[in-house]
């Protein structure tokens, strides 16, 4: 359960970060 817990985390952290870097990209882009 707690490893469950871990893994969903980490996924909402790669998420967020990934967007946060896309966002950048496109902002340097312009």
């Amino acid at each position: 359960m707690l490893k469950k817990a871990c893994y969903n985390f980490r996924q909402i952290l790669i998420a967020k970060a990934l967007t946060a870097f896309s966002t950048k990209e496109n902002e340097w882009l312009k």
